[in-house]
């Protein structure tokens, strides 16, 4: 019996070490995740900053046109 519970016990183990080595690996690409999440949200920032410069630029324009109509 002494044998059997310590081979359960033995795969057991190998299971809880084959797992915790698939959450590291898992965190990982989640960190990487989070990293590229972050790069896009600031490149999103700088377009949309860049867009309302550009509107802001186009509404001076058209009110310069509308003045000279």
């Amino acid at each position: 019996q002494i044998a059997q519970d310590n081979l359960a016990a033995s795969k057991f183990e190998d299971e809880i070490l084959e797992l915790m080595g698939k959450i590291e690996a898992q965190e990982v690409a989640l960190k990487a995740l989070e990293q590229e999440a972050i790069q896009v949200g600031a490149e999103v920032a700088a377009q949309k900053a860049e867009i309302e410069t550009k509107a802001e630029g186009l509404r001076g324009q058209l009110a310069a046109l509308e003045r000279s109509i």
